[in-house]
């Protein structure tokens, strides 16, 4: 039960997120500044808990990853996918984003803890994808906004999905083979830093230092991600990546969405409202799965 409770508090803080990035980069906001001042945020925040604990940092593997996902979140998210979504359709970009989620469950199946999935699994994890694909094809997500789908373009987003591909792996590594709250917070240390440093150049170059709403909603950004990203990794082992990674990326999107509707008055399709339905379906799967799963 107190993994279900963590999983729900998870849930909870990452879909803060969402509007707040979507503030911090409105108008001509830069995706790359805010990513600095968030890793930056998380990094320090990291250091500061690792030097406080006395955390052990001789452990090559965690900082490896860790930085893995550095390079990942700073090259992958802040510059190709923010890159994308200035200047593509949000819902594919949006989608690409999470759906690569799946990456790790499949990371753990077929090479960690190789398993044969059970069949209720398998649909849970089919089915979010499917709802991510939906949600992320609704024109509730690219109303007002015409753009042009390019080759070039496309290229991009395949680019900045290998990298979240990457990013989710190196969590589901680092929480299946080190796992433990120290290590966890070690690991988001080794990429926030790695991601601040790539960062920096872009962070200067823009005169970013002076953009307050991407400096606000990225110290806000960074400390959530700080707390989450530590307690993801802490549940994983326990849960199954199968059912964290899907749970806590898609809910929050989910929630994003129904928000609008009940208190902003933003209009759902078809599609966004299947695609909640199926999520709430297999999100249930899910959590009957793991709640079934022998200890």
């Amino acid at each position: 039960m107190a993994d279900f409770l963590l999983l729900a508090f998870l849930i909870m803080i990452t879909a803060a997120i969402w509007p707040v990035g979507r503030w911090g980069t409105k108008g001509d906001g830069s995706g790359a500044v805010m990513g600095f001042w968030t890793s930056l945020t998380a990094g320090l925040g990291g250091l500061a808990f690792v030097m406080v604990r006395r955390v052990p940092v001789q452990l090559p593997e965690v900082l490896a990853a860790g930085s893995l996902m550095g390079v990942a979140y700073a090259a992958g998210f802040c510059i190709v996918m923010m890159h994308c979504l200035k200047t593509g359709p949000a819902g594919p970009t949006a989608t690409v984003n999470s759906v690569t989620m799946v990456s790790g469950v499949l990371y753990n199946w077929l090479w960690l803890s190789p398993q044969r999935p059970t069949p209720l699994l398998t649909a849970g994890v089919a089915g979010v994808c499917a709802s991510l694909g939906l949600i992320g094809m609704s024109k509730s997500y690219g109303a007002g906004k015409t753009v042009r789908i390019t080759p070039a373009w496309l290229r991009l987003l395949m680019l900045g999905g290998a990298f979240a591909a990457l990013s989710y792996a190196a969590q589901t590594h680092n929480a299946m083979r080190h796992p433990g709250a120290d290590n966890g917070v070690l690991f988001v240390t080794a990429a926030f830093v790695t991601s601040a440093l790539i960062l920096l150049p872009l962070m200067l170059r823009s005169r970013g230092f002076r953009r307050r709403p991407e400096l606000i909603a990225g110290i806000a950004i960074g400390v959530v991600n700080l707390t989450a990203i530590p307690i993801r990794m802490a549940i994983m082992p326990r849960l199954g990546p199968e059912v964290v990674l899907p749970v806590a990326i898609a809910t929050p999107i989910v929630l994003v969405l129904l928000i609008g509707r009940i208190f902003y008055g933003e209009r759902l399709n078809g599609r966004a409202l299947a695609g909640c339905a199926i999520a709430v379906a297999a999100i249930a799967a899910l959590g009957y799965a793991a709640g079934t799963k022998p200890r």
